[in-house]
Formats: C-alpha cells, structure tokens, sequence
C-alpha cells in the first residue's frame, strides 16, 4: 500500500484520494515482497550451499521487519527508501544469499527503486512516483540482460 494512504489513517487531518500514483508506489511494495519471500525459500532449501542456509535467519528477520508488520503506522515507516524493503542486497549479513540468488540487474534495479521512492515519500515535498519513470528503470535494467 502506498505510503500517503497508509499515514492518512493514521493522521486525521490528512485526506487521500486515492490515484494512480499509488498503485504504481504499491507495485514496487509487492515486487519487493515477492523477491524476498522467494529469496527466502531458496535460501531455506536443503540444497542451498551452507553458507546461504547460515545466512537465511538474518534473511527472515529482515523480511519480517520489512513485511510482518500489522499497525498502519509501523507498516507507514517500513514503506520509506531506507527499509529492509528495498535496502536488503546492501547488507552483509545476506550477501551469500544476494549473491547466489540475485542477477546484478536485480540488485542494480533495487537502487534505482529506492532513487524512484525516495522523492515519493518526501514528508515536505513528496514527488509522486509515475508509471513512466517505474517503467524506465525497469526496461533499463531488463535491457542490461541482454
């Protein structure tokens, strides 16, 4: 869920109409979520190599900071650039896990996702985020795999 939606039940004073924009901020919520869900499982397989299966708690924590939350308003502060949500491949503690299971245009495309929700979750001067510039990045990093 978009981030100005979910402050708005959290703050009264704040009426969203809901819009385009939001949808588009909610797909990269739920392409994040998949990603990791699906980098967990493969992480948690018995025939992962050892030390992706040694990496797969710090793994889940991280999934469960980032998506386990049932609070409008903790799930409002995971939905920010900085959250587990788009940040995971940067962390050490799940580089074996990243680096076996993630293209580099996968991790390439988790920053330039994090670049597009930073100015959309502006609290002074949000710059909502557009189909087109979700879709250049996208067809950016997908054209590097060829």
């Amino acid at each position: 869920m978009d981030h100005r939606i979910l402050r708005q039940t959290v703050r009264t004073m704040e009426r969203v109409v809901h819009d385009a924009t939001h949808d588009v901020e909610s797909f990269v919520w739920v392409l994040s979520y998949c990603v990791m869900r699906n980098l967990y499982h493969r992480a948690s397989q018995r025939s992962a190599p050892k030390e992706v299966r040694d990496q797969r708690y710090a793994f889940r924590s991280m999934l469960r900071q980032a998506f386990g939350q049932t609070m409008p308003k903790a799930i409002a502060t995971e939905r920010q650039t900085w959250s587990f949500c788009l940040t995971f491949p940067l962390y050490r503690d799940v580089s074996e896990i990243t680096t076996n299971f993630m293209s580099d245009a996968l991790v390439a495309l988790f920053k330039d996702l994090q670049g597009l929700i930073h100015p959309a979750t502006d609290p002074f001067n949000p710059t909502p985020l557009t189909h087109d510039a979700l879709l250049a990045v996208v067809n950016q990093r997908l054209a590097s795999l060829q």
